[in-house]
């Protein structure tokens, strides 16, 4: 009788975890915490406006997004309309999963506003300055209760937010409204060793070997995020 129970209970457990939607938690961190906020209900209609149908799910973000285990190299892509997270993403929590989906759900918006597709070359440093500002606004705002358990880079049983250098509570310490310049500077360093950017727009505006549509987007790089940080002010 034991015996038959749990086959029972190991068939339906299979069952019950078949069933599970992968995207739940996905779904969750998004209606509870950054629809919860002016910044991310305004990146939200900025990306719903951009990409009606978007999506996101997990999945690996270099290669084959089914093709597990995933390699740390990003923690999210942009795949046509759809966010990709990487799978080691769901273990942390919500809070911390919120701050990753702004930046991707920011960085979609500039993939599309740049056109990042065609012009690879405009994948400029100033872009990443302008999605983690973005980003440590929401989490500003979202203001949780500070604690060891909110960031995945303190996790002993997972290494992706210490492998890519996205500590939330590294880049909190060392953002200052007044005193934006070294949260910049973190940023471009970031940006640089993890993902290799090394070009500015201000490369672009001023190099020989770029088109003009090159140029008149970098200059509108410069300008937004001259913008982005005079709005600063008003946080």
């Amino acid at each position: 009788m034991k015996k038959i129970l749990f086959i029972a209970f190991f068939i339906m457990a299979s069952v019950s975890a078949r069933n599970v939607n992968p995207r739940h938690k996905l779904t969750i961190t998004m209606n509870n915490f950054v629809l919860q906020t002016v910044v991310g209900q305004a990146v939200h209609a900025e990306l719903m406006y951009r990409f009606p149908r978007f999506n996101y799910v997990y999945g690996c973000t270099v290669g084959n997004i089914r093709k597990y285990p995933c390699a740390y190299k990003k923690a999210f892509k942009v795949n046509r309309s759809t966010i990709v997270i990487h799978p080691d993403m769901h273990t942390a929590s919500n809070e911390y999963l919120s701050w990753i989906m702004v930046q991707a759900m920011t960085k979609m918006i500039y993939e599309k506003k740049y056109q990042l597709t065609k012009y690879s070359r405009l994948r400029v440093v100033e872009i990443e300055q302008m999605v983690f500002l973005t980003a440590q606004l929401f989490w500003e705002e979202l203001n949780p209760p500070i604690s060891r358990d909110l960031d995945l880079f303190n996790s002993p049983m997972n290494s992706i937010a210490r492998r890519l250098d996205l500590s939330v509570f590294a880049f909190t310490r060392i953002y200052d409204v007044n005193f934006v310049l070294p949260f910049l500077n973190k940023v471009a360093t970031r940006a640089k060793r993890k993902d290799g950017i090394t070009r500015s727009a201000s490369d672009i505006i001023t190099g020989v070997n770029y088109s003009k549509e090159e140029k008149r987007i970098a200059r509108n790089i410069i300008d937004d995020i001259y913008g982005d940080l005079l709005r600063l002010e008003g946080f």
